[in-house]
């Protein structure tokens, strides 16, 4: 299934913040992991979570994202199995 990626702009939204591996991790020329458990749980938008389980999460925001996509693509399929589309190929 094709995916749409968004574009990143680093520099505008500052040093990453990894959740992963452990806490306070500095990683070279890069970014990295969150200082704390509220950092981590903030950067992923789920509260609920210890690190254990939330460095193995996928944030809700990119699961609807992905969800959208597939909704979208699912929406413009021709049926048949074959990954045709078409969406924007019909004529008004």
């Amino acid at each position: 299934m094709p995916m749409v990626g968004l574009l990143c702009n680093h520099r505008a939204q500052g040093r990453p913040v990894g959740v992963y591996h452990r806490m306070g991790d500095e990683i070279p020329h890069g970014g990295r992991t969150a200082s704390n458990l509220e950092e981590g749980q903030k950067a992923m938008g789920i509260n609920w979570m210890p690190w254990d389980s939330l460095k193995e999460a996928v944030p809700p925001a990119y699961t609807e994202y992905i969800g959208r996509q597939a909704k979208k693509m699912h929406a413009c399929s021709d049926g048949s199995g074959s990954g045709r589309s078409w969406c924007g190929s019909q004529e008004s």
